[in-house]
């Protein structure tokens, strides 16, 4: 939500003046911020650090593209690291047979049965810690 003196200062903006003069190159701008902005480019001062590798910025805008590099770049590893994508709720998982092994969430299917009873899960591993209750131990791999 904009503020009155907000609209004011963006109405002044297309009203043509340029009440505040840059003293270093006489470029002028409607508002005090666009001055303080443009200093920048004269300091070269650098106040917006990047907190995953300390590179300093001048324009908080310049951090904003950096970071998203390093956003792009952890995307790209953890891809590299989890191949396999299930094409129903693009969870992504290391190996292949993890992945088919998930895609039972979504089929239902539940093919490792227990022979004392009518449970069926869809892990092999579920069947082992339940053939506890049986007193019946199974191998699990």
């Amino acid at each position: 939500m904009m503020t009155y003196s907000g609209l004011w200062q963006h109405q002044k903006s297309h009203a043509g003046e340029r009440n505040y003069v840059c003293l270093e190159c006489n470029k002028a701008f409607p508002t005090k911020n666009g001055l303080e902005s443009h200093m920048i480019v004269h300091t070269k001062e650098k106040r917006f650090r990047c907190l995953e590798c300390n590179k300093l910025f001048a324009r908080k805008s310049a951090l904003r593209v950096h970071v998203q590099q390093h956003a792009a770049k952890r995307d790209e590893a953890f891809a590299r690291q989890r191949p396999f994508v299930c094409q129903e709720c693009a969870k992504a998982f290391p190996s292949r047979s993890s992945l088919e092994t998930h895609i039972r969430v979504h089929t239902q299917e539940k093919p490792f049965e227990c022979t004392q009873c009518e449970k069926a899960f869809s892990q092999k591993k579920a069947l082992v810690y339940h053939m506890k209750c049986h007193n019946v131990a199974i191998e699990s791999s």
